[in-house]
């Protein structure tokens, strides 16, 4: 499989990626409005679809650093990479765990915002998670923006989509948005390296 051969298929593993993490948030319930939702078939579904977006956007981001290159877009493929990786835990523990701890009565206690795992370390390490892929996708957001190699405008949909993410209390509806502009930015920069449509090598400097 040669070079151009292999930067397609990152490509359309960042588009699949992209599609099954827009999917996963559309159909997440609300469990600020319903707290029995993770209960439900559409939690399971919603974080299992999360759960195997990620895999294929980690594969992905590599070629996304590339065709942004630079200082700026290692940097935040570093973060962003590592946060997804981080995220991977999270997901697996939301798909697997958190139904069985809230279907059981004399455990619900544990998933209460300031009970000992969430208001503990492991709240903590949400929290640092969320905030390392934020920041990561942000300066990836900035990276796009400045090259000449990738639609600029999906750079745009990484700032905002994930900065909004991370700004609580926001309303569901707005989190949704945020959740699916990240989505889109992938789908995007991943059809763009899949269709090969765009430049392969940046301009030359003045």
């Amino acid at each position: 499989m040669n070079m151009n051969s292999n930067s397609r298929w990152q490509g359309l593993a960042l588009l699949i990626g992209g599609i099954l993490l827009g999917v996963g948030l559309l159909i997440h319930p609300d469990e600020a409005a319903d707290p029995g939702a993770v209960l439900s078939a559409r939690w399971a579904l919603a974080h299992g679809l999360l759960l195997i977006g990620a895999v294929p956007i980690l594969l992905g981001l590599g070629r996304l650093y590339q065709r942004a290159s630079g200082g700026l877009a290692f940097i935040g493929y570093l973060l962003t990479f590592g946060g997804i990786a981080l995220f991977v835990f999270v997901f697996a523990l939301e798909v697997f765990v958190v139904p069985v701890i809230a279907a059981d009565p004399n455990a619900q206690a544990l998933l209460d915002p300031a009970g000992p795992l969430l208001g503990g370390p492991l709240g903590l390490f949400l929290l640092v998670t969320g905030l390392i892929f934020t920041l990561g996708a942000i300066l990836f957001g900035i990276a796009i923006l400045r090259s000449a190699t990738l639609p600029r405008w999906s750079g745009v949909l990484f700032i905002i989509g994930s900065a909004v993410a991370f700004v609580p209390p926001l309303p569901y509806a707005v989190l949704l948005i945020s959740g699916l502009a990240l989505g889109a930015a992938f789908i995007v920069t991943g059809f763009a390296i899949w269709s090969d449509r765009m430049m392969m090598t940046k301009p030359a400097m003045a």
